[in-house]
């Protein structure tokens, strides 16, 4: 899954969705755009570019040791329809944070707050952490899990349709509804009998001076078996 703010813009933001039906869990693994750099020469923007979405989610998959059989692509407007759709959260917001969007500067206060789909979207996109890469990721994706965990109880099928439709209407994805059909029931079921089905993790390894990022092979192997793809 990856993030632009506008329709002509490149993705900024990159993080793995891995479902595994098996242990009922959705595992967010978000992606250093530098991760390819080493192997490619080019980060995940610049493969955006030239190679789309499809060229994304394998050189991501090549770095991680898995296989992504999709991906989907958001815009602002796209993400902020689907979060519409699917919920507010209440988050606690680690700390007042600003949020810099183009030439507006607002705040989120630190505390128990409710956001809303715009502000999930400017604390993803645009808000300034002030700490390392590693706390940016962490605080990303806890909200992510916060927003599926506290409204996957509320789904059913019916509702699991209109999700779905609002991805592959509204955003730019491979994903087919013959896919999405396959693995419909697994999500169900999840979503019936997961407790609190989704969660993160950040992988680790090194940076370059020149913007990449090598991911460890222990930290691969950690994603294989989160993702259920450990053979």
């Amino acid at each position: 899954t990856m993030i632009s703010d506008g329709e002509n813009d490149m993705p900024q933001l990159f993080i793995i969705a891995a479902f595994d039906a098996v242990e009922n869990r959705l595992t967010f693994i978000p992606v250093n755009d530098g991760i390819a750099l080493a192997s490619s020469g080019r980060t995940l923007p610049n493969i955006y570019a030239a190679q789309g979405g499809r060229g994304v989610a394998e050189a991501v998959g090549e770095q991680c040791g898995i296989k992504l059989d999709g991906y989907i692509r958001f815009t602002r407007s796209s993400f902020v329809s689907l979060v519409t759709t699917f919920g507010n959260v209440e988050y606690e917001v680690p700390k007042t944070l600003m949020i810099t969007d183009g030439n507006e500067v607002t705040t989120i206060n630190s505390g128990d707050q409710i956001l809303t789909a715009d502000a999930i979207y400017s604390y993803l996109m645009f808000a300034d952490f002030g700490e390392s890469e590693d706390y940016r990721w962490n605080m990303i994706c806890s909200l992510l899990i916060e927003l599926v965990n506290q409204n996957l109880t509320y789904i059913d099928s019916s509702l699991l349709d209109v999700y779905a439709a609002e991805i592959m209407d509204s955003a730019e994805t491979d994903i087919t509804q013959d896919a999405y059909l396959s693995r419909k029931a697994a999500m169900l079921n999840t979503a019936q009998y997961g407790i609190n089905p989704a969660e993160y993790y950040v992988p680790y390894g090194e940076y370059g001076d020149d913007g990449s990022f090598t991911i460890s092979d222990n930290s691969v192997i950690s994603i294989r078996q989160k993702s259920g793809q450990e053979e």
